[in-house]
């Protein structure tokens, strides 16, 4: 069936494409979100961890999200903790979050469709003009767009559709369980590096608010060694530093994620196709999270997207504005952490002992700009002061080689 025509059609509901709706409303562009899931936020894919700076500028209230001011970082042999005055990072109540950005979006124009797939990306010229969308009850309708926005996720499957020349990637596998545990202490994070519980990535125990904590891992795909079940399993069971801080926890649910860890290098805009989030590749490679990333990407998508309206529709070069800010705000950060993580990757017990006693003598301050990837060369000579032992160990991991790209292969638990 032939629908309606609107300026740009946006496929996915998740942060990136949300937050693109709102701006795109808000500048007087007719919008529609197409989302699979049946609600926004109906299957929770991430922990939610993130920086409250950043949710404070995408118009995140506090009342969205857990902060915590304490990260206590765990390897074999070394314990270190990083504590700030206040806080700086927190862990979203993702559903209620990601709702909220759906809601914000309608009230600013736009329109979001649950329970809907894109079948497929209709053309005009070389150029996306529309999607084919499939409703739950089998209904289909072909929807016209002067621009179309990637922002599914992972998969990336209407860019892949498109002949959008995607490289091989690798994967990573994120899995928790939240649980009501009383006994936990709300205002620490616990990072566990090892190959006992998570090789070649991270355990975590994130606080999410009312006495609830969420513990899981992440790992490359495909998995080596143990399954993530098993890995996640064991971690409850045997981890000496969550033992007692579970004791008597219950489940309430299971999430599952999976992320892309490439090399930010694909193109960001293709004939006008427009990418952004985990459909983009925008995720770090080291901490595994892209929620402020793929807000920052919408964001600035869509402000090209507007500029592009205005000018030439699909055509004008003002698309490319968005491929520019996305370099100059993201890429070099993306570029460090997925350079660091590459590093990483088959290091023994041995090395995250070593690494974790060289990042001891660091301030809170320092080890936040860490796991954030914002590098410069203050930060480093601080680094050195404050640690020198980090030389060597810095020096151990730039001599590593790191392995090959794996071939891409789907994620199964």
């Amino acid at each position: 069936m032939e629908g309606a025509r609107f300026d740009v059609v946006i496929v996915g509901g998740g942060p990136a494409g949300l937050s693109a709706a709102h701006v795109l409303g808000d500048a007087g562009a007719t919008v529609l979100v197409v989302e699979k899931d049946p609600e926004i936020g109906e299957t929770v894919r991430t922990s939610g961890g993130t920086w409250i700076r950043d949710m404070a500028k995408h118009g995140i209230s506090a009342d969205l999200y857990h902060p915590f001011r304490r990260i206590r970082l765990v390897t074999a042999g070394s314990e270190a903790t990083f504590e700030h005055q206040e806080a700086r990072a927190c862990v979203l109540d993702v559903r209620r979050a990601y709702r909220y950005l759906a809601s914000r979006s309608v009230q600013a124009g736009a329109s979001v469709r649950t329970g809907t797939t894109v079948e497929a990306l209709s053309t005009r010229n070389g150029r996306p003009s529309g999607a084919v969308l499939r409703r739950a009850s089998g209904r289909t309708e072909h929807v016209r767009a002067e621009v179309v926005v990637d922002a599914s996720g992972y998969a990336a499957r209407p860019s892949r559709r498109f002949g959008v020349p995607i490289g091989p990637r690798l994967y990573g596998l994120g899995l928790e369980e939240e649980l009501e545990a009383p006994a936990y202490d709300q205002d620490e994070a616990v990072l566990i590096l090892g190959r006992e519980f998570a090789p070649d990535g991270y355990a975590w125990a994130f606080p999410c608010g009312g006495g609830r904590v969420r513990v899981g891992i992440g790992v490359p795909l495909p998995a080596s060694g143990s399954r993530p079940a098993e890995l996640l399993q064991r971690l409850r069971a045997e981890s000496v530093h969550l033992r007692e801080a579970l004791a008597g926890a219950r489940r309430v649910e299971v999430h599952r994620g999976v992320v892309p860890f490439s090399r930010p290098r694909e193109p960001l805009v293709w004939h006008g196709l427009v990418r952004v989030g985990d459909a983009a590749g925008q995720v770090s490679a080291l901490a595994g999270e892209g929620i402020r990333l793929a807000m920052d990407a919408g964001t600035m998508a869509a402000q090209a997207i507007t500029g592009a309206l205005a000018d030439d529709g699909p055509g004008s070069a003002r698309l490319r504005e968005y491929e520019r800010s996305w370099r100059r705000s993201q890429r070099r950060e993306l570029r460090a952490a997925y350079r660091v993580h590459r590093r990483l990757l088959g290091q023994t017990d041995a090395d995250w002992e070593r690494l974790g006693r060289a990042l001891r003598p660091l301030g809170a301050e320092q080890v936040d700009r860490l796991l954030r990837s914002r590098y410069s060369a203050v930060w480093l000579m601080g680094v050195l002061v404050r640690s020198p032992a980090i030389i060597p160990v810095g020096i151990g991991l730039l001599r590593a080689r790191p392995s090959s790209p794996r071939p891409e292969r789907s994620a199964s638990v």
